[in-house]
């Protein structure tokens, strides 16, 4: 499980998806502002950061997300914005700030709940290719497309049949 950072001004919907997430495991941290959050950012160690747009006090949403994309150390922390702002125009802003995902509100938990877990998945399956044991020589020239890598092997299609040894 992760510990997401929520950031909504909305004290109903924060405490909803504080409710939800909590309910799926997560630990979770609240702001109501973009300053509240700079400062949560530095304390705590996070997996998921999840902002509304329309914030208080001068540091609306897709300013706060490119100052956390700036930011070294958490530059590659997944991002997702939850919004009532619909226009395509609003999500190709977040696209651009850098946002992993973009919802928009009312939430709807289970796509909610599903990004979130496909989000704080997609850095943790992480390997070196040296526990890779791979053997083999192979005299056939064709085009392959990989389509998994993983501990146990490549995942490949190809138009010739191999056999496994």
């Amino acid at each position: 499980m992760g510990n997401i950072l929520v950031i909504d001004d909305d004290l109903i919907i924060q405490k909803t998806i504080n409710s939800a997430l909590t309910k799926e495991g997560h630990t979770v941290f609240t702001a109501s502002d973009g300053h509240a959050a700079l400062e949560i950012v530095q304390k705590e160690e996070l997996h998921l950061i999840v902002c509304d747009l329309n914030l208080p006090m001068g540091l609306p949403g897709l300013k706060l997300i490119k100052i956390f994309r700036e930011n070294p150390e958490i530059k590659n922390l997944p991002m997702m914005i939850v919004s009532s702002r619909r226009t395509e125009a609003d999500v190709l802003k977040g696209i651009d700030a850098g946002v992993d995902d973009y919802i928009i509100k009312p939430i709807d938990f289970d796509i909610f709940t599903a990004k979130v877990k496909s989000l704080l998945n997609r850095g943790s399956h992480t390997f070196t290719i040296s526990r890779v044991k791979a053997t083999g020589f192979a005299a056939v020239k064709t085009e392959l497309k990989i389509v998994g890598i993983s501990e146990e092997g490549l995942q490949f299609i190809s138009s010739h049949a191999f056999e496994a040894d």
